[in-house]
């Protein structure tokens, strides 16, 4: 993170900057720390972070005001503001376009999910547009991680104590997951860097015990790689160290704690991480799903011919899927839901491909060739930036290859919104930081 422009003198008081900041941050770690969600007129959840990020959005009209200005300073920050737009506008224009395709039974469908749609991409658009707006200093920035991370911390260390504590091991795909995505890595980060805490090494023991809970086989790997980068990265054998230590204090707690509650055998043998990694061949998409990836991304492509230039519409796969699963517990679901039809591709690209079309497509190729590049040129920094520039491009590179795998730079549920907020936030960071980088050369050049 860049600090080309010293930022306002701080001052008391929530309006204040220091007060714009402190809310953002923790409206973020609060989003991701606890999100339980009440279900509502039997229609939908309504989650801790739809509540956050509502503030944030305010935060957000509050800066627009101060600013007097509703853009974020800097032309490539508009880069991710445009694509929110994109999805939105598609969304919205051909799901209306749509409507009368819809059969009878499923218009309740179509409804939940064009709502989830709006409300997943309104809530990451709010988060994003604030930060932008907000331009946080390098320090402002590294408290706002902190923050979110602790939020992370708190999510990680309550799903590791009941597991422990019930001897259940973690075997569903859950927002915990995506957690762990960002927060281990970016805990390493936080060891590494120059001022270090013992919180931080702590902080790391919590997420170096919920690795051994991972189910998500496309985490496993996205977060070996990243943290891997980032310790590689800081050329530190005794930071390196360090922070290895703590993630192996986590692993023994998680595998030497259950049999001793238990007194006897435990279900954490092996660990869930273990036996999922060792699954990474199997072409399931879970142990209750029937069909493979390969005929998910078949009939996302028969889907794609539809309509290839426009897309049938975002979160409008469902009307063309031809697939289904059978999953624990559909039976109990609303029929209307049509909980075992399969709604997206399993794979980003072919759900853009065939939800927003040709150009949907290439602006999600072009969005993501754009912050690959930026990332690329901002790797050259101050060695006290190593660990930071490693982290990003590492967890940018591990999104790319793992969305092959499935949604995730806009997820597809609503109670993943939470854990996107920290990546959605690492990506504004780097464009913050380009256009920081961009003015100063501008400036130099005159």
């Amino acid at each position: 993170m860049t600090e080309d422009v010293a930022p306002p003198k701080p001052s008391s008081g929530l309006t204040s900057r220091r007060g714009y900041v402190r809310a953002f941050g923790l409206f973020v770690g609060l989003s991701i720390a606890v999100d339980p969600s009440l279900y509502v007129a039997h229609v939908t959840h309504i989650y801790v972070h739809d509540v956050t990020t509502l503030l944030i959005g305010i935060l957000g009209v509050m800066l627009a005001v101060k600013n007097r200005t509703l853009l974020p300073r800097g032309p490539l920050y508009l880069v991710p503001m445009a694509l929110f737009v994109f999805v939105l506008a598609n969304t919205a224009l051909v799901g209306a376009f749509q409507y009368h395709n819809v059969p009878a039974n499923m218009h309740k469908l179509f409804w939940f999910e064009h709502g989830d749609a709006a409300r997943i991409v309104g809530e990451l658009f709010a988060c994003t547009w604030t930060l932008g707006l907000l331009q946080p200093s390098r320090d402002e920035a590294w408290w706002i991680l902190d923050a979110g991370l602790w939020g992370s911390t708190v999510n990680v260390g309550l799903v590791v104590a009941h597991s422990i504590l019930t001897d259940t091991p973690h075997e569903t795909t859950t927002a915990f997951d995506p957690v762990m995505l960002t927060g281990l890595p970016l805990a390493a980060v936080f060891v590494v860097r120059a001022r270090a805490r013992v919180t931080d090494l702590v902080r790391l023991v919590v997420f170096g015990a919920g690795s051994e809970l991972l189910y998500s086989r496309a985490t496993i790997l996205t977060v070996v790689f990243t943290t891997a980068v980032v310790l590689l990265a800081i050329r530190s054998l005794r930071k390196a160290g360090a922070a290895l230590a703590s993630m192996a204090a986590g692993w023994l707690i998680v595998l030497l704690l259950p049999p001793l509650l238990a007194a006897g055998p435990s279900n954490f043998v092996g660990g869930t991480t273990l036996r999922r990694a060792m699954s990474i061949g199997n072409t399931q998409l879970a142990p209750y799903t029937i069909p493979s990836r390969a005929r998910i991304w078949r009939d996302a492509l028969r889907i794609s011919t539809i309509s290839p230039i426009i897309g049938v519409g975002y979160h409008d796969y469902f009307l063309y899927s031809q697939v289904t699963e059978i999953k624990n517990g559909s039976a109990s679901n609303p029929p209307d839901l049509f909980s075992s039809l399969i709604k997206a591709a399993h794979n980003d690209y072919l759900s853009w491909l065939s939800e927003t079309g040709a150009l949907g497509f290439l602006i999600f190729l072009a969005f993501w060739g754009i912050t690959l590049l930026i990332a690329l040129r901002m790797w050259r920094s101050p060695p006290e930036d190593r660990a930071w520039r490693a982290f990003t491009l590492a967890l940018i590179l591990s999104i790319i290859g793992i969305s092959v795998f499935g949604e995730v730079l806009i997820p597809r549920s609503p109670e993943s919104v939470a854990p996107a907020l920290i990546w959605w936030i690492v990506i504004g960071l780097v464009y913050i930081d380009a256009d920081r980088r961009r003015e100063s050369l501008a400036r130099a050049l005159h």
